[in-house]
């Protein structure tokens, strides 16, 4: 028992303060008042140049074909791509028995990533800290209490956390957190059942996002050095060795090689090494949090926590492991754990009716009032962009046009077996919107790394450079290109003879705005 049960009052004093225990008791009544949010973030679909739109392409090639999927992005093979994880496969399969389009979908993932993550989160920390009212705190804290944060997967700050709903990386962290709570259940009532679930929910969690999972491969390791021993802590490795096991069997990519590629290739730009204190900013609190505890001896599962994950981000950013930035966002949840805990050992003292004559009481009060007024100067793109939301879904239209109304005109005269070469950022929604497949991805790919380079290279001399006709049919060859998709905001940008060109050797069958869309070839 972490906390001492909540003590009832009577009386009319009493009243308001056990009212207040009810409510901290129910979790679940926070993340209900959240849900419409969750809603109001996911109908306009959104997303700009992040993952969802690869991931919603990956999802739409799974539908096409479950057993052999070609690559999402670029007409290549479906081992290309890293993509292709059990969410994305168990998705595509939904897809293609409900015929509902890759829109719905999303959706309906981000929807049950919510409850999922909801869920699990309030079950772990309920059964592991044995009360309810840890949970009802931490939610709050989770959300908001940072700086500016990051725009990574696994980071969980209010306007991303409901933005990347339909990322794999929230489901990821939604069925670790249940993994956890059946490891809690049966550290304290040993049961085959639990351990079976825990291993089953953990090697998932691995399979579909690989850094999540070595996340709830730590936390267990760490919840059975305190609520067990050494020797059951050791055992449950087992878990990482069978979900590395797994991953090295699955069928439709090479994990190894994105495992290794993750710590060797430099094949996307790392944001976290840098700009840690404006990042987390009051969240930082939870270090000195850690130390008081540690004088206390109390809630060594929290303390053990933050050293472990700070220990590995600090040794990968010394050994520029990019992938190990991600333990930076790890850490913060060990930070918001321990300055939820030290707000329930204020709540206890208030309602113990604690005294300003005790030093710990006000060192705790100041410590909370601290962190919480530091954190809501950062808050304030979260209530425009949720109070922007809530107008549009309800009021009036607020926010501006998405990607997904820029280019869905497009839809039309595209299908699957077009290939388009485009810049980066006008070619991305392309694969998800209508099936066909782009020369030059500009989100990076453990897997082609290389390729991507060399296809970046002969999009620019296409597109940009002084190419002379017979180098443009070479790379129109090379690619199998049967459209070509120009932006004119900027005509100055573009080589001064590529129109003419493309005048010539195609035929202009779209326009809109500023997108002009060739068809140069017929799809092979």
């Amino acid at each position: 028992m972490t906390f001492p049960p909540a003590t009832r009052r009577s009386g009319p004093a009493g009243v308001w303060q056990n009212r207040l225990l009810w409510l901290l008791e129910r979790p679940w009544l926070v993340w209900l008042a959240l849900f419409p949010v969750a809603v109001i973030y996911t109908r306009p679909f959104l997303w700009g140049g992040d993952d969802a739109w690869e991931m919603a392409a990956a999802i739409r090639a799974a539908a096409e074909s479950l057993l052999d999927p070609r690559n999402p992005m670029l007409a290549l093979p479906g081992d290309t791509s890293p993509r292709f994880t059990p969410y994305v496969i168990g998705w595509g399969a939904f897809m293609n028995v409900t015929g509902l389009s890759v829109y719905v979908v999303l959706q309906v993932t981000a929807l049950l990533n919510y409850v999922l993550f909801a869920t699990g989160l309030t079950r772990f920390v309920t059964v592991h800290f044995d009360d309810k009212r840890l949970a009802t705190v931490l939610i709050p804290v989770l959300f908001f209490v940072w700086g500016t944060s990051y725009g990574q997967a696994n980071a969980y700050n209010f306007w991303f956390f409901f933005f990347s709903l339909p990322y794999v990386s929230t489901f990821a962290f939604g069925i670790g957190f249940h993994a956890l709570a059946e490891l809690a259940t049966f550290l304290k009532q040993p049961g085959l059942v639990r351990i079976v679930a825990y291993l089953l929910l953990a090697i998932l969690a691995f399979l579909c996002h690989p850094i999540t999972g070595l996340f709830v491969f730590a936390v267990a390791f760490v919840m059975a050095l305190f609520g067990g021993s050494l020797r059951r802590a050791v055992y449950l490795q087992a878990a990482p060795v069978i979900a590395l096991l797994c991953a090295l069997a699955w069928p439709y990519f090479d994990y190894g090689k994105v495992f290794l590629s993750g710590t060797q290739d430099a094949w996307y730009m790392p944001e976290m090494f840098s700009h840690q204190l404006p990042a987390l900013g009051t969240a930082f609190a939870g270090f000195g949090i850690a130390v008081y505890f540690l004088f206390q001896r109390r809630h060594r599962f929290a303390v053990t926590l933050l050293g472990t994950f700070t220990l590995v981000y600090l040794v990968s950013w010394a050994t520029d492991i990019y992938i190990g930035e991600r333990f930076l966002l790890f850490a913060a949840f060990a930070l918001h754990l321990l300055i939820a805990l030290i707000g329930i050992q204020l709540l206890e003292d208030w309602l113990g009716g604690g005294s300003f004559k005790d030093s710990s009481f006000r060192f705790r009060i100041f410590t909370v009032l601290l962190i919480g007024l530091g954190a809501l100067p950062f808050r304030d793109q979260d209530i425009r962009m949720t109070g922007s939301l809530l107008i549009s879904n309800t009021v009036m239209r607020r926010h501006g046009e998405t990607m997904r109304e820029h280019y869905q005109f497009l839809e039309e005269h595209l299908r699957a077996g077009d290939v388009v070469l485009a810049e980066g950022m006008d070619g991305w929604t392309l694969p998800a919107i209508s099936g066909a497949r782009i020369v030059f991805q500009r989100h990076g790919n453990p897997l082609l790394t290389t390729e991507l380079e060399t296809r970046l290279a002969h999009t620019n001399a296409f597109l940009l450079g002084a190419a002379n006709e017979q180098e443009r049919s070479a790379i129109l060859d090379r690619y199998g290109v049967t459209h070509v998709l120009l932006n004119l905001r900027e005509p100055s940008a573009f080589s001064p003879n590529l129109p003419a060109y493309l005048d010539q050797i195609g035929t202009r069958v779209a326009e809109q705005n500023e997108l002009v869309l060739y068809r140069v070839r017929a799809a092979a």
